[in-house]
């Protein structure tokens, strides 16, 4: 569950904070949203490899989506993980204000708050166990019925 005590929590808190603030910072509040996410969900999904990110959890889910579930039911027009997957890439991808390039620009108001609102809804799931890997039940299962 979600709470100061996490630091997804508090990354989260950090981006509300600059996406509604009275002074609002939207590029680094997008920056914290992406940072909260990331955060929850390297503590569920485990990424092999030094400093990883974002991007490579959602290599992991895209590429092994049968392994992991959530609690909704799945619908051939929306399967749950690749949904999960999608919004995490619409995140990712979208946060165009952390690299320099030739057409760079800082998050707009808008870009900010819907960062942080899409950020809130992922650290809730990832952080209340909803996002659960099925290879790792079903071996937990096998060795508690030993």
């Amino acid at each position: 569950m979600l709470s100061d005590a996490t630091l997804a929590s508090q990354k989260l808190k950090e981006a509300w904070t600059d996406a509604y603030g009275i002074n609002p910072r939207p590029s680094v509040a997008y920056a914290a949203a992406v940072v909260a996410v990331e955060i929850a969900a390297l503590n569920v999904v485990p990424v092999n490899k030094p400093d990883p990110t974002l991007g490579d959890v959602i290599t992991i889910l895209d590429t092994q989506q049968k392994h992991w579930s959530l609690p909704f039911r799945d619908n051939e027009k929306a399967p749950r993980i690749e949904v999960l997957v999608k919004l995490m890439r619409l995140l990712w991808r979208g946060h165009s204000s952390r690299h320099g390039h030739p057409d760079y620009k800082d998050a707009s108001d808008e870009e900010a708050r819907g960062a942080v609102m899409l950020a809130a809804t992922l650290v809730g799931w990832l952080s209340s166990g909803l996002l659960v890997n099925s290879k790792e039940v079903a071996v937990g299962q096998m060795q508690s019925s030993k």
